[in-house]
């Protein structure tokens, strides 16, 4: 992923903006995440871990086969 939170709560771009390595947080799971910058690897954020991605996503899962199934069993 290219964008992500800084420390302050600001929102960074790592393909624009000039970073340095300090603690990074995901938009969407809030995970942690670190600055990933190559010389044949275009700079993108990592996460450090991918267990709160993983439950974010079962979570989301599970609230959208409960959306689908719920309108199929009023009738």
């Amino acid at each position: 992923m290219f964008v992500a939170r800084d420390a302050k709560g600001h929102l960074v771009n790592a393909l624009e903006d000039e970073l340095n390595r300090q603690t990074y947080t995901c938009l969407a799971c809030g995970g942690g995440l670190r600055l990933r910058k190559g010389k044949v690897v275009r700079s993108h954020f990592a996460h450090k871990s991918l267990k709160r991605l993983f439950l974010l996503f079962r979570k989301m899962k599970v609230q959208n086969t409960l959306a689908i199934k719920s309108p199929l069993s009023l009738g």
